[in-house]
């Protein structure tokens, strides 16, 4: 599945999609804790 977005900020754009998407598709591990500045995980598909 691709996923376009016409803007990058608020809460249709990019970088909320892509943190919605990441949750449901490539959840943490449980007990895990990230930097909240981490943004790709391992197994994330990266164009």
């Amino acid at each position: 599945v691709q996923v376009l977005a016409p803007m990058r900020k608020g809460d249709c754009g990019v970088l909320a999609l892509n943190a919605a998407l990441q949750e449901k598709l490539n959840p943490l591990p449980v007990g895990k804790q990230t930097d909240t500045r981490e943004r790709f995980r391992v197994g994330d598909r990266v164009m």
